[in-house]
């Protein structure tokens, strides 16, 4: 009892490609070997029949290992119309490559209802989990993603080695499907930043500056890295990153880390960009499972949408009037206005539904009044929308 557990023989076709599936470690590529592994505790029941113990115990595992997907849907996003699609649920099980890397059972027994029931502690990696939804067409329509605006943090140097750590942060967003600000325009930004903080502080520069972009969180990082030597085959440096994910909105600090590295190299240059590299990729796994994890908390009532509304001064009556169409639009949950002065105003709509359903929904409802005849679309850029009045 409680030994690593044998994967139990299946009793059906289907039964057979989903354990075979979810333990194809091969398919699994070394990007995805390197990814964080958690682990879950999940209990599993199954029927005695007979006297075919062996039989209950391998379907109470099978069981439990199926709790492990559920629970790892449940996690990402608000699901229980997924959970309780039995044919969905069995698309998900058969397409999760490598999300369960093996268990082990640590409680099991027969009990007298005739039930056997075991308790298995299972290693997971969530990422492979999030990829499967994307694919299937879930995780993206459910939820999409934060844009994100990725700078080096204005009280740390913008050197090579801070370089190679903020490509493999892009990198690792972008393979997960995040909207990123253009990251061409990061250096700027972070001159842009150290003036900013001159009058403020770092965390609230830093929001000001993902709003002014369009992102709704900034990632701020610095590097730090020293020539250590020559460990008689190498030559080695002392790697220290730091990094803080910030929401614009509110200027929350939503995740913070730091790793230290001892980077190796051919030259004391290549040393310092191995640990800034290594470092990065450490922390941008666990970096992502906390945003995910905030995000679908955040918009488990609907997406935020931000609408800048240019009426020229004096047109409160126009505002006013706008708010009120957008607050009645089917599958609006909320609306707050942010700010207001010199003909502009900014609100936050919360809404359950695409962005293009949203722009259409708008101007539906403006259709039939006079003073909106000339609203348009001034810019556009994912959930955040400037419309015009023009007068």
């Amino acid at each position: 009892m409680g030994n690593i557990g044998k994967l139990p023989q299946m009793t059906s076709a289907l039964e057979a490609m989903f354990i075979s599936v979810v333990f194809l470690f091969f398919s699994v590529s070394s990007a995805r070997a390197q990814e964080e592994e958690k682990k879950v505790i999940v209990n599993g029941t199954a029927q005695v029949f007979g006297k075919n113990i062996e039989g209950a115990r391998n379907n109470a595992v099978k069981d439990a290992l199926r709790q492990a997907v559920e629970q790892g849907v449940g996690t990402l996003m608000d699901a229980d119309s997924i959970l309780q699609d039995d044919l969905l649920m069995e698309k998900i099980y058969t397409s999760t490559q490598g999300y369960i890397t093996g268990y082990k059972i640590i409680k099991e027994r027969k009990e007298q209802n005739g039930l056997y029931r075991v308790k298995i502690r299972a290693g997971v990696r969530p990422g492979i989990l999030v990829d499967t939804l994307i694919k299937l067409g879930l995780y993206k329509g459910m939820m999409d993603y934060p844009r994100i605006l990725v700078i080096c943090s204005p009280d740390a140097q913008a050197t090579d080695a801070a370089n190679a750590a903020e490509s493999v942060l892009l990198k690792t967003l972008t393979n997960k499907h995040f909207d990123l600000v253009d990251p061409g325009i990061s250096l700027k930004l972070h001159d842009d930043t150290k003036s900013l903080l001159n009058a403020d502080t770092i965390k609230n520069a830093a929001a000001k500056l993902g709003l002014e972009h369009h992102a709704e969180i900034v990632l701020l990082y610095g590097v730090k890295a020293t020539p250590a030597g020559f460990d008689g085959m190498m030559e080695t440096a002392s790697v220290t990153m730091r990094i803080k994910a910030i929401v614009t909105t509110t200027a929350q600090i939503l995740f913070a880390d730091e790793q230290s590295i001892s980077g190796i190299g051919e030259s004391t240059d290549l040393a310092c960009l191995n640990g800034a590299r290594r470092a990065a990729e450490n922390i941008a796994s666990p970096m992502i499972n906390g945003i995910v994890s905030w995000w679908a908390d955040y918009t488990a009532n609907g997406l935020p949408y931000t609408i800048r509304l240019k009426t020229g001064k004096n047109a409160d009556r126009m505002v006013f009037t706008f708010q009120d169409a957008v607050e009645s639009i089917p599958r609006v949950v909320s609306l707050t206005e942010r700010s207001s002065g010199g003909g502009i105003t900014e609100m936050m709509v919360k809404y359950k539904g695409t962005c293009s359903e949203f722009k259409r929904a708008i101007f539906k409802r403006l259709a039939q009044d006079k003073r909106f005849t000339n609203l348009q679309t001034e810019g556009s850029n994912g959930r955040f929308l400037v419309l015009k009045v023009e007068g």
